[in-house]
């Protein structure tokens, strides 16, 4: 991912609301989810996860939801995955 990209999605993740799932508000539950699909849009449509991404993820979100590469490389960078899948399917050819 480019340096400028690296610097905006560390942006992204400040400003992301880590617990939103906790809410009893459906208003700020829908708008957290609707932050964390953006922000793995944005991750996807960059150039897909690396070290740098988990690293700048790792970062920002409260250590319970880290990543190590293991997990990151089975998750989301093999082909396989749902992740992939998943984001293939709604952002391929929809740039």
């Amino acid at each position: 991912m480019k340096k400028s990209n690296l610097k905006l999605l560390n942006e992204l993740l400040q400003n992301h609301d880590w617990n939103y799932q906790y809410s009893n508000d459906q208003r700020w539950w829908k708008k957290g989810s609707e932050e964390k699909e953006a922000i793995h849009k944005f991750i996807y449509l960059n150039g897909g996860w690396n070290k740098q991404v988990m690293d700048t993820w790792n970062k920002n979100a409260p250590k319970k939801y880290h990543y190590d590469m293991e997990w990151v490389k089975e998750c989301f960078i093999n082909n396989d995955s749902a992740y992939i899948i998943d984001m293939k399917r709604k952002y391929n050819n929809k740039q």
